[in-house]
């Protein structure tokens, strides 16, 4: 295996070195070339019948390999030819020194990274062990933590700054979050680095299909905090699908999932709404969309069912006696249990032909809406997994056909992360 490996750094190092040794060996071609001729103006006009023009050539390249064939001639005899032939020596030197040393180096590099990248992973499972789930004290669930600060991780795991950055790039299931992107607006939020961890087992981020007629799904998870994990746990809890945005392959243009004008392009997104409305499909299923309010409001959640006049339907929902049953007994539970105010499509505008809930059918051929949680619940308010018991249990009740939610004995099992 270390053999192995040691051919692999060493591959590695000539991948490294292979653009700097190529433009070496060009400088040192040309160079040749222009001592040669310089050679061959010298020495043509004193030994014309041993040196034409190619013979110089050939006396030059020949020189660096010390001339087994003895092709080069007698050797110069002016002081300009003897000059250029010392000339070509020190050159020579330099064919074999300059690729040996860009060698070298890439394989010291090679051996660095390799290093490093062993340094990373061990960086990576003690942020795996800082994330071992949570006990929450009301419900006695266990849950992933939302996000542990960078200080913390600091402090508690004797980890560097430079360390847990490169660690969160390197290792999948963990990003980097500013929490002062999730601040209401209107607030003056200082920078709060922390890491997130997210669960993973597809190209766009998660799907878990528990074959229920209930989808959370998730389509701004990547870009907003907290907004993951709350909808992992209410789909856990209520024994629900799960799907969610949770990686971005291309930071600097950034594809919506929520809204969108082209379900096919880029490929991600063309398989995450295909995975998406196989889930949803079907006039009594109700998919949930989760997205992150930064509004200054009184209301905690945002309910959004209207549909504008462009999508040619007046909501996204079917069943709207069903639907209006199931929002009048969440939003009085979470006011009575958690002062937790709800409001119905009267803060935010309905939603047009490239939202989500219409791209899937909502309204025509299925049931779909959309809840904005308030950046606080979502993030900071440590009674969330309870909310998130208290919402299951009423969409069980409501919108469910055959109820199936996840065991207790499941929801307080011990372990690190989303998927051990």
């Amino acid at each position: 295996m270390k053999r192995t490996n040691s051919f692999k750094l060493l591959g590695q190092a000539f991948k490294s070195a292979r653009e700097p040794m190529w433009a070496s060996v060009q400088v040192l071609v040309v160079l040749t070339l222009v001592l040669a001729t310089i050679f061959f103006i010298a020495e043509y006009r004193v030994q014309p019948e041993e040196y034409n023009y190619g013979r110089s050539l050939l006396w030059a390249f020949t020189r660096y390999i010390g001339d087994p064939g003895k092709f080069s001639g007698p050797g110069p005899i002016t002081f300009t030819g003897r000059l250029v032939a010392s000339l070509i020596g020190i050159v020579g030197i330099l064919i074999f020194a300059v690729p040996a040393g860009l060698v070298g180096g890439g394989f010291r590099t090679a051996i660095e990274k390799e290093l490093r990248k062993k340094h990373l992973a061990n960086i990576g499972d003690k942020l795996k062990m800082a994330f071992s789930r949570r006990q929450d004290s009301k419900t006695m669930y266990r849950h992933v933590p939302r996000h542990i600060y960078l200080t913390t991780l600091q402090a508690q795991k004797n980890m560097t700054e430079k360390d847990v950055i490169d660690a969160v790039e390197y290792n999948p299931p963990f990003r980097l979050r500013d929490l002062a992107t999730a601040a209401t607006q209107g607030t003056h939020a200082s920078g709060q680095l922390a890491v997130e961890m997210f669960p993973y087992n597809k190209p766009y981020g998660a799907l878990i299909n528990r074959s229920s007629n209930i989808t959370i799904a998730c389509p701004t998870s990547v870009s907003e905090a907290g907004i993951g994990n709350f909808g992992y746990y209410l789909a856990l809890i209520g024994g629900f699908n799960f799907i969610s945005k949770e990686i971005e392959k291309d930071v600097h243009e950034p594809s919506s999932y929520y809204l969108i004008d082209d379900e096919n392009n880029p490929v991600d997104r063309k398989e995450y709404y295909s995975d998406l409305k196989q889930l949803a499909g079907g006039k009594d299923n109700w998919t949930i969309f989760l997205i992150s309010s930064e509004r200054q409001s009184e209301y905690a959640l945002h309910f959004i069912s209207r549909a504008n006049k462009k999508t040619e339907r007046d909501s996204t929902v079917l069943d709207t006696t069903k639907f209006e049953e199931f929002y009048n007994n969440l939003s009085s539970t979470l006011v009575a249990d958690f002062s937790l105010k709800s409001e119905l499509d009267s803060e935010y505008k309905p939603v047009g032909v490239n939202n989500s809930a219409i791209r899937i059918g909502g309204g025509e051929t299925t049931n779909a809406f959309t809840i904005r949680l308030a950046s606080e619940l979502a993030v900071w308010d440590p009674r969330y997994v309870s909310v998130c018991k208290e919402m299951a249990e009423i969409i069980n009740s409501y919108l469910a056909v055959s109820p199936n939610p996840a065991s207790e004995q499941t929801l307080k099992e011990k372990g690190q992360g989303y998927l051990n």
